[in-house]
Formats: structure tokens, sequence, C-alpha cells
């Protein structure tokens, strides 16, 4: 019996064309099978933070705009983040270096104030010192750096 007949069949059954577009096929699927079963069996459990939130630089009224109680959003996923607990405004203060003699000075920026927002935070996603995090509630938007986080033991 020939491997290959006068119509270029393999064992007479089925075209060598056909045959490795089946094959491309069969590995395609199985590798996306894979690939899309892992990930989507991978999620990180839920942990619980208390986080406090700077916005510097900002007016008053924006300030006095965000309101404790309020359920905040993470504005990246769009979906809810936690609960604002309180808010402390303060004027906003910068450092400047004299370049001439290297001395560093105090400088209170006159009508921009900093915000600290104390939050319990819900998430599967890391949390830390330094972290820009870009929240909403219903009545105001902004992003800030983390100042000071906890977890929260369950």
């Amino acid at each position: 019996m020939k491997i290959f007949d006068e119509k270029g069949r393999l064992f007479g059954l089925i075209n060598i064309v056909d045959l490795c577009i089946i094959v491309f096929v069969v590995a395609a699927a199985s590798g996306a099978y894979a690939f899309l079963k892992n990930n989507i069996t991978k999620s990180s459990p839920t942990q619980t933070y208390n986080v406090t939130l700077e916005f510097k630089g900002i007016e008053k009224d924006f300030g006095e705009a965000i309101i404790p109680g309020k359920t905040v959003y993470d504005r990246v996923q769009s979906q809810p983040f936690g609960v604002l607990n309180d808010v402390r405004l303060k004027p906003t203060v910068e450092y400047n270096v004299s370049t001439e003699d290297g001395e560093i000075t105090r400088v209170t920026v006159p009508d921009r104030y900093t915000a600290e927002l104390d939050m319990q935070l819900t998430t599967d996603t890391e949390i830390y010192v330094g972290k820009y995090l870009s929240i909403a509630t219903k009545d105001f938007t902004g992003a800030g750096y983390v100042i000071k986080m906890e977890k929260v033991e369950e």
C-alpha cells in the first residue's frame, strides 16, 4: 500500500493539506484552552485594608466636597472599592531648595490644600505605601498616593 495515492491523499483517505490544517486547528484549540483555563482559575484572595490616601494641591471647595460615609469606587476597574471614613484638610506645604547655599525652606502654597482620606478598602489588588490610587464617589473623583496602610485581620 502506498503512503500517497495518485490524488495526493494520505493512505487514500485524506489530503495532506487538509490533515495539516486539522492538526493546526486542534493544536491551537488545545493551547488556547490550557492558557485560558490557567488564567481563569487564578484569583487572588480578597483582603481588607485601612488606608490613608493623600490628595495634594487641591482647592478648598474640592476638599469640602469629599463627604465621609460614601462608597469609594476604583476608577480603573469601575467597581466598589470600600468606604470613606474620614477626611482632613490642611494647607499644602512644599519644600524648596535654594541653589545658592543649599538651604531648604518650607513654603505654604496659597489657596491650595492637602486632603487626607481615611478609608477601609476591600480588594484583591496589592495595596502598599506609595501606591497611586485613582478613586471616585458620587460626589468627587481624584487620585493620590497611599501614605499609610494596615491590613485588617479577619
